[in-house]
């Protein structure tokens, strides 16, 4: 596709001069046009990043599926819990105690063993499959608390015990019973048999574990062991009087359950909606955050800045941005609800769930942009946006009961209270949070405290919207503010945070690269509409004869950075000391300096990233300080760390650059293709930048340098990370881009300095050191000539050397090499060397040379002498 596609704009949107339209209108066309070409952008990042903006669009969609997961689990639970008509079940065998150990039976004796208690022994061990004095222990023989005490003394290793009575016993002390019981007999008729089952409640089910209205658990274990004694004991006394065989059957059936009244028709949109819809608004706030500060991180928004564009635009186009993204999901999270029937959605009006969602993804959009002038990595972005997730979660898990919401707004409530409300007031979940549940209370299926159960809910109309709510969950009862007011706080949270962040904005150094003052708002100049200067014929005149015709005039510039913002310190860093330099029309300036030299300072603030502390300069004509607006029009720059985004095309950057400086349509088409080929990047010129090499950035990044035709061009460090081709065609380049404009030049390289360069200065620790052009620098910085001679006879040749060049020096000497420096200004010494080696003059070194040549002194040279790194080379005089 063409990519002029996604950016179709009028011709009257273009920033061609009209003398008859207003300097306002011209600058609102400016604003529409550089508003656009950033939407375009966004559209183009967002679009790429398919899976992070799928995952924005869709996280509503999955919440509310979510929860209607947790409805119908909600639901099935609450169906298990009711319970009509129970089962019957049969008690069986004894289940038998599993574990090292563990004894099924622990059995005591009041005194001893008698022939029913062995039959009754025996006939358990029998029926129930259980082996004496293993599953069934005999553990107390005379007294009964025997066995209490091995109970106590092995916890958990006994099932279930029984205490047979077989005869006089004293009671253990206690409030209820005294004295003793005789089981030996009596004078009735009938015969008695007496004993007591112990249970371990520990082994049994614990009822805390139980539905809320479950009866207490059967121990069946328990149950088991009494039915097996009793038809025991049965079958004892059917056998001594010849009896027929019997037994007794035994069967359980738990209390019917009926539904909870408390819990019946539980709604989980209700009770967690506040939770659960906190986290789609939530995912739009990290990927703004996260998206604003990667293009402070890489330096795309000062880029952008200094090709022309204005941090007005830039912020407007990122809120639409998060307008547009708070309006989709807002959208897909009603739409969502509407398809789950959720009936907190369909009882209330479109409209106001909409407003209800908006406002509150707008406020924590808002929230994200304060963020973004605080951090200052995306990594850190991560990070803080998470940790503020995951504290919010914590927020909204208590935010999701209104009830307790509305005891904040109880007039009974300490003043502390009241503090920490004004306080959550200004934290946007809060208000969301009680504006959803004042919704969610009435519109959809809702506990009433009034009839003590869950009722369905009713429509929420657009009056209620606007009333005070009545809370009659305490006494005295008392208003809590409307929906419509908690709404208002949002948009209060929104504006407050914006202003907060429009402040930090201007006084943190890290957004803009110069920090305002803590006081700038309340400066005539901040609010001062900036008026582009006209050129008279007169001013032209003495420009003309007074300084260089669109070039740079620096005037006694200096740029400190303070250790204390209040006061001067020893220990303040100054970047840049008294620069005073003038830089002509078609004239291209080499900056050369050692890293921390202060090149990038001088860079920064003549693109306006960093305000000078002291002195004046003018650009193009225009005041440095005052008029950098005015600069950034006619300027292009290649800064030492790519402005470019990696989701756009070689194409697409072209074109945006180009229409933010203000090129038509059809001029950009003109000039899409010659760029790309002037840098050898036609065949991957629909590819994104995020596929380039490094030297492939770099050369697009010269190439967008040059868009909208700038008087002034800044090339930082243009060809690091090139290969010798394409460094040569780069070079091509410059000296194409040369004509009729200012060009400066950083590098490293003194090769690129030497060959492309009109003039070169050397800056070190922020003074100019030398400034002139290549020849002239290594004739006054130089150390002349350099003779290399090649012999095998090396003691010899230095010994007519010192008599042909007596001020001559030994730069190096490496097994047959020799190579000898001449000064500049020693002609006589000069031309007798030459006259030796043209034969002219008889000498036995031309005899004794294989080899020499004769070269300048390099450019590396004058800058290390100039810079003081000389010193560390080791030279010898002849």
């Amino acid at each position: 596709k063409n990519p002029f596609d996604y950016l179709e704009l009028s011709e009257n949107s273009t920033l061609a001069s009209n003398s008859l339209e207003s300097s306002a209108k011209q600058e609102l066309k400016t604003y529409y046009l550089h508003l656009k070409c950033l939407m375009w952008k966004q559209f183009l990042v967002f679009r790429r990043n398919l899976k992070s903006t799928l995952f924005q669009l869709f996280t509503p969609l999955f919440i509310c599926l979510f929860l209607l997961m947790l409805q119908e689990v909600a639901q099935i639970s609450l169906k298990s819990m009711v319970n009509k008509h129970p089962s019957t079940e049969s008690i069986q065998r004894i289940p038998k105690c599993w574990g090292s150990g563990c004894i099924t039976l622990g059995v005591g004796f009041t005194s001893g063993k008698t022939d029913w208690t062995d039959y009754v022994l025996s006939h358990l061990a029998t029926n129930q499959n259980l082996k004496l004095d293993s599953d069934i222990k005999v553990v107390a023989e005379k007294d009964p608390m025997d066995l209490i005490n091995y109970l106590i003394d092995h916890p958990n290793k006994t099932q279930t015990a029984v205490i047979f009575c077989t005869g006089p016993f004293v009671l253990p002390d206690n409030p209820v019973y005294n004295g003793s019981i005789d089981c030996s007999g009596g004078k009735s008729e009938l015969t008695v048999n007496l004993y007591s089952i112990l249970t371990n409640n520990s082994l049994a089910g614990l009822s805390y574990l139980s539905p809320p209205n479950e009866p207490a658990p059967i121990d069946y274990s328990s149950l088991a062991v009494k039915v097996a004694i009793d038809n025991a004991l049965i079958s004892y006394h059917n056998t001594r009087k010849s009896l027929p065989a019997s037994k007794v059957d035994v069967s359980v059936q738990r209390y019917p359950t009926a539904a909870n009244r408390y819990i019946e028709g539980y709604n989980v949109v209700t009770s967690a909606g506040a939770f659960y819809f906190f986290i789609p608004p939530m995912v739009t706030f990290v990927v703004v955050l996260i998206e604003v500060v990667r293009e402070k991180e890489y330096g795309l928004r000062n880029g952008l800045a200094v090709i022309g564009l204005s941090s007005t635009t830039y912020w407007h186009s990122w809120f639409l941005t998060g307008v547009a993204f708070s309006l989709i999901v807002s959208t897909s999270l009603i739409i969502s609800g509407l398809i789950c029937q959720f009936e907190l959605f369909l009882n209330t009006p479109f409209f106001m769930m909409t407003l209800l969602f908006l406002t509150f993804s707008m406020s924590m959009v808002m929230l994200g942009f304060l963020m973004s002038t605080i951090l200052k990595r995306t990594k850190s972005a991560y990070t803080a946006s998470y940790a503020f997730i995951l504290v919010g979660l914590v927020f909204q898990f208590f935010f999701s009961n209104v009830s307790i919401l509305y005891l904040f707004y109880s007039p009974r409530v300490p003043w502390w209270v009241d503090l920490v409300r004004v306080v959550l007031t200004l934290y946007p979940p809060f208000n969301f949070s009680k504006a959803f549940g004042d919704i969610a209370s009435v519109a959809s299926e809702h506990y009433s405290g009034y009839q003590k159960r869950w009722v369905s809910g009713n429509e929420y109309t657009w009056s209620r919207f606007f009333s005070k709510i009545r809370v009659r969950s305490t006494h005295p009862h008392f208003n809590a503010p409307s929906t419509a007011e908690s709404l208002a706080y949002l948009v209060m949270d929104a504006v407050l945070i914006g202003l907060v962040g429009w402040y930090l904005d201007h006084v943190l150094p890290s957004n803009r690269g110069s920090g305002k003052p803590f006081y700038f708002p309340f400066t005539k100049s901040y609010w001062k509409r900036k008026k582009e200067p006209a050129q008279t014929p007169e001013t032209q005149v003495v420009e003309a004869s007074d300084k260089p015709e669109f070039g740079v005039n620096l005037e006694n510039l200096n740029k400190v950075y303070r250790k204390y913002s209040f006061m001067k310190s020893k220990q303040d860093l100054h970047a840049v000391k008294n620069l005073s330099l003038e830089i002509e029309k078609k004239e291209l300036f080499t900056l050369l300096g050692h890293n921390g030299a202060g090149k990038s300072t001088l860079i920064n603030m003549l693109t306006g990233l960093l305000s000078p502390t002291s002195g004046n300069a003018k650009v193009c004509g225009y005041d440095l300080v005052e008029e950098m607006d005015f600069i950034r029009k006619h300027l292009g720059v290649c800064p030492q760390h790519d402005i470019l985004w990696d989701e756009l095309t070689a194409k697409e950057h072209i074109i945006l650059f180009g229409r933010i400086k203000g090129m038509t349509k059809e001029e950009i088409e003109s000039v899409l293709e010659e760029k790309l080929s002037e840098v050898n990047l036609t065949e991957v010129g629909d590819n994104k930048a995020g596929t380039y090499s490094g030297g492939m950035k770099r050369r697009l990044s010269v190439a967008l340098s040059g868009i909208g035709n700038p008087k002034i061009i800044i090339l930082d460090e243009p060809t690091t990370g090139m290969d010798p081709q394409n460094k040569r065609d780069v070079w091509k380049l410059i000296k194409k881009l040369k004509q009729n404009r200012v060009m400066i030049l950083t590098t490293h390289s003194m090769e690129e300095a030497d060959v492309l360069s009109d003039r070169i200065s050397v800056i070190v620790d922020g003074e100019l050191k030398c400034l002139g052009t290549s020849l002239y620098l290594k004739n006054n910085f130089g150390e002349g000539y350099r003779v290399t001679l090649i012999t095998k006879n090396v003691e010899r040749v230095l010994e007519i050397i010192k008599e042909i060049i007596p001020s001559g020096k030994v730069l190096d000497i490496s097994g047959g090499s020799i190579v000898v420096s001449m000064k500049l200004d020693e002609i006589y010494e000069i031309t007798r060397f030459f006259r030796v080696m043209e034969g002219k003059e008889k000498s036995e070194l031309v005899e004794l040379i294989e080899d020499w040549g004769l070269s300048h002194t390099t450019l590396e040279e004058v800058f290390m002498k100039v810079t003081g790194k000389i010193n560390n080379l080791r030279t010898n005089s002849v």
